[in-house]
């Protein structure tokens, strides 16, 4: 190999040594700038009033009152729509009626829409001097001391338990 050449190979080596220094170096400036731009959006995200929620909706509640449902959750509005949602859930599904519970976000404006889908009372019977309505189900619904106009009701039932929002259980 002569002397020129050489001197061409080492020169190579050097320039593919320096783009690849310079390569990584892109790598990490891109990769930090990432990172922070993401934890900027983060704090946008969760800790401006940006995305407070400014107005709750309540969809598919009949026997629940939108009162009732809100007094359950807390005020909701100025709180943080990324951070909230997760309880509404599990507080509303332990009312016997409240069958599936959807909460839905929306960004602009910041809005939380809550989709209650209720059972259906179909049958009715009396137990302890008083009125237990099931849903299609045998899931007790409630216990009224009156009747339920237009739910059927069944008579000659040997009930052991009719607890609120469990099912009933027979003899």
């Amino acid at each position: 190999m002569t002397e020129k050449a050489s001197k061409r190979n080492i020169q190579a080596r050097h320039d593919e040594r320096r783009q690849k220094r310079i390569r990584e170096q892109r790598i990490r400036r891109y990769t930090f700038f990432g990172v922070l731009a993401i934890i900027a959006i983060l704090i946008v995200m969760f800790f401006t009033p940006l995305f407070n929620i400014r107005s709750v909706e309540i969809t598919g509640n009949n026997k629940l009152t939108n009162e009732q449902i809100i007094a359950e959750m807390g005020e909701l509005e100025g709180k943080n729509l990324f951070s909230t949602g997760g309880g509404i859930k599990k507080k509303l599904k332990k009312y016997a009626y409240v069958e599936n519970v959807s909460v839905k976000k929306k960004i602009f404006p910041p809005t939380l829409t809550i989709e209650v889908a209720e059972r259906l009372p179909a049958i009715q019977f009396e137990y302890a001097e008083s009125y237990m309505v099931l849903d299609s189900e045998g899931r007790v619904l409630e216990k009224r001391n009156e009747k339920l106009e237009n739910v059927a009701v069944c008579e000659g039932l040997k009930v052991v338990s009719a607890n609120e929002g469990e099912f009933v259980s027979l003899k």
